[in-house]
């Protein structure tokens, strides 16, 4: 079986550190995530991630939704969280907004090459492959795609040589406590 080459290995280990650490450390949650990729012939492309309903989560049953507020938008908003964790991304635009009632935050950005969104090809070809369950600890959860999903026993979403647009979508473990949504605070205090 082949292996995944280390910089896909630590884009995907950074990638669910960095979201445990955010989710489940600082108490944000959110319902759900899409990606939407758009390949280029070389395999360079562009591509958004968006946290639809985000929510802060009681601490020892502490409401801590200011912190968590003020943490998504000096971090990530204003700050260089994002970028710092996925160096090979360029171009990086970031948004809070409301959408049915919910607020949802926003990372566009362009990449050089397929590898640097978590995307393997072997040997550089074929299909596109994306790992779903990078390790128990993971929250995220593999909801759609517009691609063809292994399964449980085979996690890899899988898209066809060629395709220019990948689509996947996941939800997040519902928390045992309760959550806030961050809507209020930002109709509040705005993003800047």
């Amino acid at each position: 079986m082949p292996k995944l080459n280390l910089d896909i290995r630590q884009f995907l280990l950074l990638g669910v550190m960095l979201l445990a650490m955010t989710l489940l450390g600082g108490c944000l949650l959110a319902d759900r995530k899409s990606y939407r990729f758009t390949l280029n012939p070389d395999g360079s492309g562009s591509g958004s991630i968006t946290f639809y309903n985000l929510m802060s989560v009681e601490e020892e049953s502490e409401d801590v939704s200011v912190k968590d507020f003020t943490d998504l938008k000096e971090r990530y908003l204003q700050g260089t969280e994002f970028e710092s964790q996925r160096p090979g991304l360029t171009n990086v635009k970031k948004r809070l907004f409301e959408k049915n009632g919910t607020l949802c935050g926003e990372f566009t950005f362009d990449f050089t090459s397929y590898e640097d969104v978590g995307l393997y090809r072997f040997e550089g070809k074929g299909p596109f492959m994306y790992f779903t369950r990078p390790g128990d600890f993971n929250p995220e959860i593999y909801k759609s795609s517009n691609g063809t999903y292994g399964g449980e026993s085979m996690p890899l979403v899988f898209w066809p040589e060629g395709i220019t647009m990948i689509e996947m979508e996941s939800i997040f473990n519902k928390p045992e406590r309760k959550a806030t949504s961050l809507l209020g605070l930002y109709k509040r205090f705005g993003d800047d």
